[in-house]
């Protein structure tokens, strides 16, 4: 009889902890673009470097506005999360920048626009992103905002705090 309970209460625990994201646990796909694009939709191309890095690319004309994004990041019971990513630009790179968005089911997002240098070199960038306002899940929506040149990213991850 004890050993049933034993199972029974583990079986609960574990089928009640799945699908729940705790503190440290990353919550993006392929956030280094090693598989490609796998899990990203949207706008851009991945590249790989010298080195066997990969990362994507979004190139800007204009008045365009590209995005791409990461759909179902599961955020049940989390309230804060940490996106962190890196970028670099091209050297003829001039424009408004970036506008990161976090967007709820209902289609309300949270957004906070990014001013992007032109820099050869890899810069990183962190956002602590608090109140997921009990939302189940959210999607991470990178814009690039109007401007001329070429944007890199790579590295993204998204840890639920």
């Amino acid at each position: 009889m004890l050993r049933i309970n034993a199972l029974s209460l583990l079986i609960v625990l574990t089928l009640g902890l799945a699908g729940t994201a705790h503190a440290g646990d990353e919550l993006l796909r392929n956030g280094d673009f090693s598989r490609g694009k796998s899990g990203w939709k949207g706008e851009g191309k991945v590249t790989e470097d010298d080195k066997e890095n990969k990362y994507i690319e979004l190139r800007v004309d204009a008045k365009d506005i590209l995005d791409f994004y990461q759909e179902d990041l599961d955020v049940k019971d989390v309230k804060d999360l940490v996106l962190t990513f890196r970028y670099k630009t091209s050297a003829d790179y001039s424009g408004r920048g970036i506008q990161l968005e976090f967007v709820r089911p209902t289609g309300g997002f949270t957004y906070r626009t990014v001013s992007i240098q032109r820099t050869p070199e890899w810069k990183s960038y962190t956002w602590n992103f608090a109140r997921t306002r009990d939302s189940d899940e959210l999607t991470l929506r990178i814009k690039i905002l109007e401007g001329d040149g070429e944007i890199m990213f790579d590295d993204f991850s998204v840890i639920a705090k």
